[in-house]
C-alpha cells in the first residue's frame, strides 16, 4: 500500500467563534488532544488561532468558522478519546480576554461539549 492509502482519513471540526468590535474580545486557539491531532486549520489567522476583536471602525459582530482538520494519532489506542480544546490566549488586541464559542459542528469526528 502506498503512503496515501496508509494515512487515516481526516475529520473536520468547525468551531464558530464570535468576533466583535466591542472591547474585551480575546484571541482563541483550538487544539487537538488525546487520540487525535489537528493536521491543519482553515480560516485561522495564525496556526489555529483567531482574534475575536474586529479593529475596523464599524460596530459589527459576526460568527467566524475556524475549521480544524482532525487526524487520528499514529499508534493511538482505538478506544482512546479524541478531544478539542478552545482556550483564550494571553495575547490580546483589545485589552481583554472574552471568548464566545457560538457553535461546534463535526464531520467524521465524534464530539461532546464539556465546559470548565
Amino acid at each position: 500500500a502506498d503512503a496515501a492509502q496508509a494515512r487515516p482519513p481526516l475529520g473536520k471540526a468547525m468551531v464558530g467563534l464570535l468576533r466583535s468590535w466591542a472591547s474585551g474580545m480575546g484571541v482563541a486557539a483550538v487544539s487537538c488532544h488525546g487520540s487525535c491531532t489537528c493536521a491543519r486549520c482553515e480560516r485561522a489567522q495564525s496556526g489555529c488561532a483567531l482574534d475575536g476583536h474586529i479593529r475596523r471602525g464599524k460596530k459589527l459582530s459576526v460568527t467566524q468558522q475556524l475549521i480544524a482538520h482532525v487526524r487520528p494519532r499514529a499508534h493511538a489506542n482505538a478506544s482512546a478519546t479524541c478531544w478539542l480544546a478552545v482556550r483564550t490566549l494571553a495575547q490580546t488586541s483589545s485589552g481583554g480576554h472574552k471568548l464566545k464559542v457560538v457553535s461546534l459542528v463535526t464531520r467524521g469526528v465524534r464530539a461532546s461539549v464539556h465546559r470548565r
